[in-house]
């Protein structure tokens, strides 16, 4: 949506602080739409040993600049144990989803005028 100003927070202190580096200074991700895209399968918090169903948001990459996008890519594939080409491969693919569980999200203006 053109003019979008939607963003997730995080409220779970380690992943707030992971976005802080890559989204800096406040870790705001900017979302395609305040509303979840849809349910997906997530690590559990201890790799890929288990995995959870979790409502997803989807990074919105118009707002994203060249360095956060780098920023992300990297961040990814240190934390998934795989090689950047494999995940720039990915993102362009399905996008970047945020889970949906421990964040706050904003909605813009045109989004809530939208719904009403």
């Amino acid at each position: 949506m053109k003019d979008c100003d939607c963003y997730a927070t995080a409220t779970d202190s380690l992943r707030a602080d992971m976005w802080k580096r890559i989204l800096p200074p406040d870790g705001k991700v900017p979302i395609v739409s305040p509303l979840p895209k849809g349910m997906g399968s997530f690590p559990d918090g201890e790799g890929w040993k288990g995995r959870i169903r979790a409502e997803f948001y989807l990074v919105d990459f118009g707002r994203v600049t060249p360095e956060q996008k780098q920023r992300l890519i990297q961040e990814i594939s240190r934390k998934f144990n795989q090689p950047e080409s494999e995940v720039i491969k990915d993102i362009e693919r399905q996008g970047a989803p945020i889970k949906g569980t421990d964040v706050m999200v904003s909605w813009c203006h045109r989004h809530m005028m939208a719904i009403i």
